[in-house]
């Protein structure tokens, strides 16, 4: 988890993923690794030598890290809007009775004349797939 540096009247979100491995001391400036409890200098919030320390000495860390922020990000996606109009409807998908759709349906064709939609957007194929969908 990043820290948060309070040493200035604007506090801001450590980024470096490199504070995964550190713990820091914002009054001296300083650095300790968290596996082998070596302290480094850190200047004006520069994490290079910490991010050398970590290539030399931990190369599994870093491998470590990478592959939790993969997995997390993969984890995070989101399926497009695009992929979610081509998806087929599941077969456990809720089967709706001839009245509702029949209610949908009537809701649809008021959509324009509320809204103040040109009547030609019923012709729009995303509309289309939307109603087969439903």
């Amino acid at each position: 988890e990043a820290e948060t540096v309070t040493d200035s009247p604007f506090q801001r979100q450590s980024r470096s993923g490199v504070w995964q491995h550190f713990t820091r001391d914002a009054a001296s400036d300083k650095a300790t690794c968290n596996l082998c409890k070596s302290t480094f200098a850190y200047k004006n919030g520069s994490t290079s030598s910490l991010q050398r320390h970590l290539n030399n000495r931990h190369p599994s860390a870093i491998e470590a890290t990478v592959a939790m922020k993969s997995r997390d990000k993969q984890a995070s996606k989101q399926q497009s809007i695009s992929a979610f109009a081509k998806s087929k409807p599941s077969s456990t998908a809720k089967v709706i009775s001839p009245v509702r759709q029949r209610e949908i349906t009537d809701i649809l064709a008021r959509w324009p004349w509320l809204d103040g939609r040109p009547i030609s957007i019923v012709n729009d194929a995303a509309l289309r797939e939307l109603m087969a969908y439903l």
